[in-house]
């Protein structure tokens, strides 16, 4: 759910301007930005209830194949608050768990099961967000073990462990979730001296490209006005990001298209949606700029 208010008031009845009840989420953003340019896309998800049958249905309306789990709990609806005044975003996301009764060996054989149904061979895999309540932990480095892919992005910070980080070529964080990571596994993310690239957004502060040995990259970001809704937005530029790796652009090229769709995305009202003239225009200012900047460690 989507509410436009034209102030967020909090401790008083709120009036929306607009509502828009829309199938979203991490892995769902980004493999109907994969979709959209041009891409066959399998996205693999837990499911259940109406809502999950909703999700389904969006599924097929993007062309998104969907390797769904099943389960009897309703899947998680989260309420975006959008203040038109102030210009901000305040999302709740309703908890979402596996049932007690469905264990975590069993969820994870049916995982498997569904990959290996399908070969499990990509040119690409993208993991997003944080597993359900009830998952088994590790699940995620588990199944890349699984799987096999050329090119892994992680989007998932809260599931980063140091199993993952072996098998991971690139990791999606916000500045927040990156000093977090930082703390905990060190400077670089990197477990014996090795680390993925870490890809940083920072709102309108500079973009960054952090990676083991070599000096940080940043890229100043042009100057957004209008912003309507920036949730969804680093999901675009993680599905983008990949869908620019895979056509052959380096890290830094592929970095700066996907983030012009990121940003484009947070002039609509709904997420993971973005006007493609603005898009090249943005794109366009990127480029046009200094470019991208080391800066020594």
């Amino acid at each position: 759910m989507v509410a436009h208010l034209p102030r967020l008031e909090m401790g008083e009845v709120n009036r929306a301007l607009a509502a828009y009840e829309v199938a979203s989420g991490k892995g769902l953003n980004a493999a109907r930005t994969l979709a959209a340019l041009g891409h066959q896309v399998d996205l693999l998800q837990i499911l259940g209830g109406e809502r999950g049958r909703k999700c389904l249905e969006a599924c097929e309306n993007f062309g998104i194949r969907s390797l769904h789990i099943w389960v009897d709990s309703e899947t998680r609806y989260a309420m975006t608050l959008l203040d038109s005044t102030a210009h901000t975003a305040t999302e709740i996301i309703a908890p979402f768990a596996v049932p007690i009764r469905t264990t975590e060996a069993a969820i994870q054989q049916e995982v498997e099961a569904t990959l290996e149904a399908v070969n499990g061979k990509y040119a690409a895999i993208l993991i997003c967000g944080t597993v359900p309540t009830g998952c088994p932990a590790g699940i995620y480095a588990d199944l890349l073990a699984k799987t096999r892919a050329p090119l892994i992005l992680v989007d998932a910070w809260k599931e980063v462990t140091p199993e993952l980080l072996a098998r991971t070529d690139f990791l999606k964080v916000n500045a927040r979730e990156y000093e977090i990571l930082r703390a905990k596994w060190g400077r670089e993310l990197a477990p014996q001296g090795k680390g993925p690239v870490c890809l940083v957004t920072d709102g309108p502060a500079p973009a960054r490209i952090l990676a083991v040995g070599n000096p940080i990259r940043t890229l100043k970001l042009p100057s957004l006005s209008g912003t309507l809704n920036p949730i969804g937005g680093g999901d675009v530029v993680a599905g983008a990001f990949l869908h620019y790796k895979l056509t052959g652009l380096d890290t830094p090229e592929a970095f700066s298209e996907a983030l012009a769709l990121g940003m484009a995305s947070c002039l609509t009202l709904l997420p993971a949606e973005y006007d493609a003239k603005t898009a090249l225009k943005l794109r366009d200012e990127l480029l046009g700029g200094a470019g991208w900047e080391d800066v020594l460690a």
